[in-house]
């Protein structure tokens, strides 16, 4: 388990090149990708799809196909507040790219109101992933230093964990909250782990063994 452990956390440090480089391009239901599913609240069957391929290209850290593939499910079901919620978070800080430049910044503000304007027609969970995600950005955007942000969402994922033990992709995005307040800063040269690394790594375990197969 511990391999796997680190495995996961790994993949964050080496990112899916991009199938393409524009965004404006046309999303595509890709074969091969799993088996992955979540219940998303989406009015079409074709939505959902995309909802699911923008999951498991996120977990996979593809963040421009995540971010087209929740574009389509927007297109495809407008008051879908999830497709936009994934839009935000796949043009978001990560791990590889924490630092933010003004037309990022500006896809996520847009893509943030969508969400929150249909965050009403959406479950619970869904909800608290949406109003955590409102502590991720503000405008203008701090980029000289959004630290404060990146705290203020890890905190505010933590909080939805508490409340949703058993949902794995909670458990991941926590995981991942939580890794890009410091990134590139999980270990040292000596491969000695830095002071969250340890809590990180037992989320991670928790995570694994409540979906063995999750898609990330």
């Amino acid at each position: 388990m511990k391999s796997r452990i680190i495995l996961v956390a790994c993949c964050l440090i080496v990112s899916v090149p991009s199938l393409a480089s524009d965004l404006e391009t046309g999303a595509q239901l890709f074969d091969g990708l799993g088996s992955y599913h979540r219940d998303f609240t989406a009015s079409s069957d074709e939505a959902r799809q995309y909802l699911d391929q923008g999951m498991i290209w996120l977990q996979a850290f593809n963040y421009d196909e995540a971010e087209r593939s929740f574009r389509e499910a927007a297109r495809l079901d407008p008051e879908c507040a999830m497709a936009w919620w994934g839009v935000a978070l796949a043009a978001g800080p990560s791990y590889n790219h924490p630092q933010m430049d003004e037309q990022r910044a500006e896809i996520c503000w847009d893509a943030l109101q969508n969400a929150e304007a249909r965050i009403d027609n959406t479950s619970p969970v869904e909800r608290a992933l949406i109003e955590a995600l409102g502590t991720r950005f503000e405008m203008p955007y701090p980029f000289d230093d959004d630290s404060h942000l990146d705290q203020a969402y890890a905190d505010a994922m933590g909080k939805i964990w508490e409340r949703f033990p058993e949902d794995a992709d909670v458990g991941m995005f926590y995981a991942e909250a939580l890794m890009v307040r410091t990134p590139w800063q999980l270990y040292n040269i000596d491969r000695e782990p830095a002071e969250d690394t340890p809590m990180i790594e037992a989320l991670l375990e928790q995570v694994l063994e409540l979906k063995p197969d999750l898609a990330g």
